[in-house]
């Protein structure tokens, strides 16, 4: 099926492919990204006066190790620029230029930190226009492709109509019911995370929303939400980035995912974060 990721992420990938090994040097410039990423959430640790050990909750996590390094998956590029991001801003809100840039490169990394367009904002102190440059430089990087594609390039389509995994949504039929209904979820719970004041728990709730709203949840998909759940110490999704492992399991035993694994996963989160905001 066409791809379904933006244009820097097939940077990243036409970059690799010319390297002499091109599955080992993507791997190896994704754990790169993952090791800047590591250094500046201790930065951010130090500077917002969070205990600097709380880094380590990122940077030792498995799940991370495994699905960058391991498998490539082009999140750590993404979550590189978003740390990155909040890095510039906390450093200089006012000349936010470089900050709209790299929010710019997240979101044509991977389209979700989008969400975090608001948060950031405030950050800079300037809110509508934070967002505004941010949405006009990544309509401006995204036209190219939707113009070679003539319209919504047709991988991300089907991956947003038809895709679906590890969720409660497929007791939630019809499909364009469940649709409406997690998008409507969405929307209400990103209201409550950018009005958050606190800037980590903020980020911690948008991209824990996009994980909870989505259709499909993939291990991976956890590691945008790992940063902030390190720095405010989440024992909900600190756990959850361990139960997603139980995710391989059909694919190693041939054993079905929903009800009882899902259960497995699923369940203790819900329970802790019923306990723990």
């Amino acid at each position: 099926m066409p791809t379904v990721y933006p244009p820097l992420a097939l940077v990243l990938f036409i970059l690799s492919g010319w390297l002499p090994a091109p599955v080992l040097g993507l791997k190896s410039l994704l754990a790169a990204l993952d090791l800047g990423s590591c250094a500046m959430l201790w930065l951010l640790a130090k500077r917002w006066r969070l205990p600097t050990e709380r880094s380590v909750w990122f940077a030792w996590n498995p799940l991370l190790t495994v699905e960058v390094a391991g498998m490539g998956h082009i999140d750590g590029l993404g979550i590189a620029l978003v740390i990155l991001t909040t890095v510039l801003l906390v450093q200089r809100p006012q000349r936010f230029l470089g900050a709209a840039l790299s929010a710019t490169g997240a979101v044509l990394s991977k389209l979700v930190p989008v969400l975090a367009a608001p948060t950031w904002g405030r950050l800079s102190r300037q809110s509508w226009l934070f967002v505004i440059l941010v949405m006009l430089l990544s309509t401006t990087g995204l036209v190219p492709m939707m113009v070679g594609t003539a319209g919504a390039p047709p991988g991300l389509v089907r991956y947003g109509v038809s895709w679906e995994f590890n969720h409660i949504y497929p007791l939630n039929y019809p499909q364009l019911w469940a649709k409406g209904v997690l998008a409507i979820g969405l929307a209400l719970a990103l209201l409550w995370a950018w009005r958050t004041p606190d800037t980590v728990a903020s980020l911690r709730r948008v991209f824990g929303s996009a994980i909870l709203f989505s259709a499909t949840v993939y291990p991976w998909y956890a590691l945008w939400v790992l940063p902030w759940a390190a720095l405010d110490r989440s024992k909900p999704w600190l756990t959850l980035s361990g139960l997603l492992f139980l995710s391989y399991i059909p694919q190693v035993l041939d054993v079905p995912l929903f009800p009882w694994l899902f259960g497995a996963i699923w369940l203790p989160f819900a329970l802790m974060a019923a306990r723990y905001r």
